[in-house]
């Protein structure tokens, strides 16, 4: 009876999986996505906010933040739709970059990173 009664507990409290597009290898900043670097997963846990759940609407899309081979795709993590890739896809809606000149004292003081925004 014991056995009956723990096989049946154990069934009930595995979690429905749903399938989820993860990344099937490290993308980098500035990635454009392929349909290789795409793959469906059984995702268990909580699905994450954003998730997606076809590949067809993210394929040729930029990568703006990093994401790591098994972690799902989400909406935040890519740039917007027609941007393409490459750092230009990383620049916020409404914002620009430009070039600063200096000099290899400042470079090295750490007075220049990148992805530095000021705001005046």
């Amino acid at each position: 009876m014991y056995r009956a009664v723990g096989s049946r507990a154990t069934a009930e409290k595995q979690p429905h999986a749903v399938q989820v597009v993860v990344a099937a290898r490290d993308l980098e900043v500035g990635t454009l996505i392929r349909d290789a670097d795409l793959r469906m997963a059984a995702w268990a846990s909580p699905v994450p906010k954003g998730a997606v759940y076809k590949r067809e609407g993210f394929l040729n899309r930029g990568v703006a933040s990093a994401i790591y081979e098994g972690e799902p795709i989400t909406e935040n993590r890519l740039s917007p739709v027609g941007s393409g890739g490459g750092l230009a896809a990383t620049i916020p809606p409404g914002m620009r970059a430009c070039a600063v000149r200096v000099n290899e004292v400042v470079g090295v003081a750490g007075f220049v990173v990148p992805a530095c925004a000021w705001t005046y």
